[in-house]
């Protein structure tokens, strides 16, 4: 893929990494090569929006890049393609039903298979994450962030949890910048934890609200954790060379274009910057209620959660 008879790849992974200094181990990393190089960002000012074959989408992508393509376990298929303007290790996308085109939009099947492929993973540097549309995806083709970070940790592994909802959903302790909702998924209960969240993001669809989500190992018991949040839209087009909230950098995994930001940039300025895009605190805690209320495996409604 290297090769120049190829040329699969935009630039070189030339990145480097530096621990933010602050408690909470933010790691910044900078791939200079990446900033000028990658694809320029389409422009979206809603969470959901049509597929449209004038822009690029990954059935444009040529054989070289695919590597091969997983069959899931729902009858559907994913193709593994790599991320051709990488900044981290294995960097690849897992496209669900590519020739489908179905748009950036969480479905319970995608949801499902992306946990799927998680679960075949036993090691803890393995990230599974997707942007919505208006929380930073540049590409409006159904698709999700993979890639490995085996020398360093990022600090959703042993961030503090409160128990929302006896023993089905937490959140972030209270001094996250950008809370996020979080449950754990094992082979027997994922199918079930997708079917559920996927009714939460569609009501997140429906009142236009952006959302990302990630997938993560808790470090101490190699747990699956899924994080999602819910957040304030990005919107117009991206420039590579500045810092942006994606969800990589929800997860503490902070991408950088230009070095003297990433060589001097701070713990409080991140999370001012992550602070940013929270919800005020009505709105999330009328969608913790929410979700609440789907997470619950046996039903009590919503004035159950709000009075126990």
């Amino acid at each position: 893929m290297r090769h120049d008879e190829f040329k699969a790849f935009l630039h070189p992974v030339d990145s480097i990494t530096r621990k933010i200094p602050g408690k909470k181990g933010y790691i910044g990393v900078m791939c200079p090569s990446r900033a000028d190089k990658k694809r320029p960002t389409v422009s979206f000012n809603k969470v959901l929006e049509q597929f449209n074959l004038e822009q690029f989408h990954f059935g444009k992508v040529g054989l070289v890049e695919t590597l091969f393509r997983i069959k899931h376990l729902n009858g559907g298929e994913s193709s593994i393609i790599i991320n051709n303007s990488p900044y981290e290790r294995c960097h690849s996308l897992m496209v669900y039903e590519l020739e489908k085109r179905f748009p950036q939009m969480l479905t319970v099947d995608a949801l499902r298979s992306a946990f799927e492929v998680a679960l075949m993973s036993s090691h803890p540097g393995f990230r599974m994450l997707y942007n919505g549309i208006c929380a930073c995806a540049s590409v409006n083709h159904l698709h999700f962030q993979m890639y490995y970070t085996p020398n360093y940790a990022v600090n959703l592994e042993t961030w503090p949890l409160r128990n929302l909802a006896h023993n089905t959903l937490f959140k972030m302790e209270d001094d996250a910048p950008l809370p996020a909702w979080v449950v754990y998924i094992d082979e027997k209960n994922y199918a079930d934890v997708a079917q559920r969240l996927i009714q939460f993001t569609d009501l997140l669809l429906k009142q236009n609200i952006a959302h990302n989500l990630a997938v993560i190992r808790e470090a101490e018991t190699g747990k699956l954790r899924v994080f999602l949040w819910a957040r304030k839209p990005t919107v117009g087009t991206r420039d590579y060379s500045e810092f942006h909230v994606a969800v990589t950098e929800l997860i503490g995994h902070c991408y950088y274009g230009e070095e003297e930001k990433w060589s001097t940039d701070t713990e409080v300025e991140i999370e001012s910057e992550l602070k940013q895009f929270a919800l005020d605190d009505q709105t999330y805690q009328t969608l913790s209620n929410e979700l609440a209320r789907l997470m619950d495996p046996s039903p009590r409604g919503l004035l159950g959660w709000l009075i126990g």
